[in-house]
């Protein structure tokens, strides 16, 4: 008998559904690979002229701006590429980290991180498949476990930044009134005050950036003032106070007294604390407020049947 040329339908949706699901997570897979090598022929700038490369490297290292990529031009136009770019952009998030490796050596290690855990749930099914006679899982989840490694070590990295984020800012607010007695009375300058002082810290988060110059992972441009060296940390750290610090500097330079500014500028920085505090704390007032009107529309319900019913009944039997 002849094999028909065309498939019956119910045979085309068996298909669809049954071997669909069986081949997809070696799809997935093939187009990661293919993805992750093109991406890596193009940052090892394969298709670009040895003269080009020569020349980005030289005014890298004098301290310009390289070329911008496709994702980063198309992530100024759209809010939300520029909130994925801004968090997937290792470059920034490791020394805002204060993790001491490069990207590369970042996606290696949650590579081999990775394929641990994928050895390990493997393993895992291998047992259960020679104990129990079947798979605890599908075998292709391990595609999710790869996955979620690394979703996990993305989500930990932002998470370090925006806590030391947060912890410099904090720290240079709290600082602003001795800073103000030191330059004033002292006579000292405002770098090496807050140089002296970030050594006092607990954390260490404010000493790694300024009195350690872990700034300069982020900043390879020369400054030629601290006021300017503050604003490109606040920049390139995303730390508020120090663009404000380096506004007050400003005002320093043109005869405006260092106690007075520095003084305002902590009443200030204390001011929009708390006006953040107020903001936080009517959120979580209205956060609470939700479940405890949950839970009385249960009791409201109990309490109001009966009459409900009653009145239902008595409509009823007119």
């Amino acid at each position: 008998m002849s094999r028909p040329l065309f498939a019956a339908p119910h045979m085309l949706a068996a298909f669809s559904v049954i071997d669909f699901f069986s081949i997809l997570p070696y799809v997935v897979i093939a187009a990661v690979i293919v993805l992750a090598w093109w991406i890596a022929i193009l940052q090892l700038d394969v298709f670009t002229p040895a003269e080009i490369r020569a020349w980005r490297s030289l005014s890298g290292m004098r301290g310009y701006a390289g070329p911008i990529g496709t994702f980063e031009r198309l992530a100024t136009r759209s809010a939300l590429l520029g909130r994925i770019q801004k968090g997937l952009d290792l470059a920034r998030l490791l020394p805002i980290a204060n993790y001491d490796v490069t990207p590369l050596g970042f996606i290696t290690q949650t590579a081999v991180v990775g394929l641990i855990a994928c050895a390990v749930f493997m393993a895992l099914e291998m047992l259960g498949y020679f104990t129990a006679g079947s798979w605890y899982f599908p075998p292709a989840y391990v595609v999710l476990v790869f996955i979620f490694v690394y979703v996990f070590a993305i989500l930990r990295l932002q998470r370090n930044a925006r806590s030391r984020q947060d912890t410099a800012n904090k720290t240079i607010s709290d600082m602003l009134m001795m800073v103000a007695i030191m330059t004033d009375g002292r006579g000292l300058q405002v770098e090496d005050a807050v140089k002296i002082l970030s050594r006092c810290t607990e954390d260490g988060t404010l000493q790694s950036i300024v009195d350690d110059k872990g700034w300069t992972k982020l900043i390879k441009t020369p400054h030629r003032s601290t006021a300017e060296l503050y604003r490109m940390i606040g920049d390139a750290y995303e730390i508020p106070m120090f663009t404000m610090l380096s506004d007050a500097l400003l005002n320093t330079n043109v005869g405006l007294a260092e106690r007075n500014t520095f003084t305002n500028l902590a009443r200030i920085s204390y001011e929009r604390r708390l006006t953040d505090a107020k903001m936080s704390a009517a959120r979580a007032k209205i956060l609470v407020t939700i479940p405890v009107a949950g839970m009385l529309l249960p009791l409201l319900v109990l309490i109001g049947f009966p009459a409900f019913q009653s009145i239902a009944a008595g409509i009823g039997g007119h």
